[in-house]
């Protein structure tokens, strides 16, 4: 009886670890970024009151390069926030990150030209700005990771990403040309101006490194 006892209480622990532990850490063996790879929940947070979640816990992957140098490395958000990948510059000693002005690899410059019977009706020479899908170059600042600092709901210690982010958008100014005017339906003949740079941010992007327990998941 006591073996038979101790057998199911084997049998018990394997289920329970096996529900808790939902996946494992991304394999990043051999790499030279291991020490600040990794899937992370994050949220982003207006810096104003650092207390706002526009976007509440969502995944995203820090992951090295092709090239697999140490001061590289991609920040993926999985389309969650901006809808962007980037390269970043990294000091893998002090844990931290950074890019100005980086190309955004999920560029797409589509937008939607302004209505062309918009209410109420524009004056001749106004100007409406049209945003590119998704960013056209990324910028992040103050950018850093602290070892095993964070305690999520499961109690177990993970790291802790934070930084600033802003997205800059493609911006398409359209001016109110001249009206197409059939009986009482009046139109607006918009025309391509030029184009510009439009920053959305900074904003505050912080989380903690996926653990793999379910508890932690989101």
């Amino acid at each position: 009886m006591k073996k038979l006892n101790i057998y199911y209480l084997l049998v018990i622990t394997s289920l329970l670890t096996f529900s808790c532990d939902l996946t494992e850490d991304p394999d990043v063996g051999g790499t030279n970024t291991k020490d600040m790879a990794g899937e992370w929940y994050l949220q982003l947070i207006d810096p104003a009151d650092s207390v706002t979640v526009y976007v509440d816990y969502s995944l995203a992957t820090t992951s090295n390069t092709a090239a697999n140098v140490a001061d590289k490395m991609l920040f993926d958000d999985a389309a969650h926030f901006f809808h962007f990948q980037c390269k970043m510059n990294t000091n893998q000693q002090n844990l931290t990150f950074n890019a100005e002005n980086a190309e955004n690899i999920q560029y797409d410059p589509a937008h939607t030209p302004p209505a062309a019977k918009p209410k109420p009706i524009p004056a001749i020479g106004s100007v409406k700005t049209q945003l590119s899908a998704t960013p056209k170059l990324m910028t992040i600042t103050n950018g850093t990771i602290t070892k095993n600092s964070f305690s999520p709901p499961s109690k177990t210690k993970t790291d802790f990403l934070s930084c600033l982010m802003t997205g800059i958008y493609r911006g398409y100014n359209y001016v109110a040309e001249s009206y197409a005017i059939t009986g009482t339906d009046t139109s607006v003949v918009w025309k391509l101006r030029d184009e510009s740079d439009v920053p959305d941010g900074p904003y505050i992007i912080s989380g903690y490194k996926r653990t793999g327990f379910l508890e932690d998941e989101h």
